[in-house]
């Protein structure tokens, strides 16, 4: 008769689990939806934001442009901090 209790409490247990997933299915699923479409909605709206990637041609129309024709030891540099003697 012990394997019969065990079987029984067994099923009580799943038959408990059950209904705690139905009751609270309730909550959670519309949940996980409401999660799903905003993260889904932040993914899109991120990819729009993000600068395009250079490509070779770019590159190649730029090749003889420089971005300053100073060295950069030939540049002063000023201390952003007052030294006081």
């Amino acid at each position: 008769m012990s394997k019969f209790s065990a079987s029984l409490a067994f099923g009580q247990g799943v038959l408990a689990l059950l209904v705690y997933l139905v009751a609270f299915s309730l909550y959670v699923i519309p949940l996980a939806i409401i999660i799903w479409l905003a993260r889904k909605l932040y993914i899109r709206a991120r990819q729009a934001a993000l600068p395009k990637v250079a490509t070779e041609t770019s590159d190649l129309a730029n090749e003889g442009a420089t971005e300053d024709s100073a060295s950069m030891h030939e540049r002063v540099t000023e201390d952003s901090v007052p030294v006081h003697e």
